[in-house]
């Protein structure tokens, strides 16, 4: 299988996001899932506009689709030179967070709202374990 697109963004991506190029060692932050599961309709849907993302955003809702996109050591509002989200999530969070009006540091653990990508209606789901 020859290297594709999204297996480049996907590498960039994970090289990218602080402890998750080496998930195994102990570092301030949260794990976050984000994923994204098929739905027939939703009402007032966050619109992920490919034209508008980033490849990076649009590599971590290509493997959150149907399965998980996974990042150790997230802070939210992680100080200048601490690891925070990858470029990708930290778009998404930021798309979230003015979609519905929160800020993600302070939010629930678990966020769920309705998403369009592409020509698909999906319930989106974010669920940050507790830091360290």
């Amino acid at each position: 299988m020859g290297t594709t697109r999204r297996h480049v963004c996907l590498l960039a991506v994970t090289l990218s996001a602080g402890c998750l190029s080496d998930p195994g060692v102990d570092c301030p932050g949260a794990t976050v899932r984000l994923s994204l599961s098929s739905i027939p309709s939703a009402e007032s849907p966050l619109l992920l506009d490919p034209g508008r993302l980033s490849a990076e955003a649009i590599t971590v809702v290509e493997t959150a689709i149907g399965d998980e996109h996974v990042e150790h050591c997230v802070s939210w509002d992680a100080p200048s030179g601490a690891a925070g989200p990858s470029n990708g999530l930290s778009e998404l969070g930021d798309e979230l967070e003015s979609h519905l009006g929160m800020d993600l540091a302070s939010a629930p653990d678990r966020i769920e709202t309705d998403a369009r990508f592409r020509d698909g209606t999906y319930r989106l789901v974010l669920h940050t374990e507790s830091e360290q």
